[in-house]
């Protein structure tokens, strides 16, 4: 009996620190800096101008202008923001994030 409830504290200890751990990561679509670091201006500017011209042609019941910025700030970025992360389509991934959040 006692090994029993050594177990079941063991998995809800995991299960919590792994909730844990999801709610403290932050999301891709947030940062404190306007644009990603190793980025100029220029080529961030680009991915914006890119991803708004794809939301005004492609995509309705969208706020364009949200969607161009949070879609722009994370194809811009050259590195993952998570460590070790393999995206299989960084624009799909930017896309999808950016319609359901504006």
């Amino acid at each position: 009996m006692a090994q029993e409830h050594r177990t079941y504290v063991a998995i809800i200890a995991t299960c919590a620190l792994l909730v844990l751990g999801v709610f403290l990561f932050p999301p891709l679509t947030t940062s404190s800096e306007p644009i990603a670091e190793g980025i100029t201006q220029a080529e961030f500017e680009e991915s914006v101008t890119q991803e708004l011209a794809h939301c005004e042609s492609q995509i309705s019941n969208v706020d364009c202008e949200c969607f161009a910025s949070m879609s722009g700030y994370i194809q811009s970025q050259k590195a993952a923001r998570v460590p070790f992360a393999v995206y299989a389509d960084g624009q799909e991934l930017a896309r999808g994030q950016a319609s359901s959040s504006c």
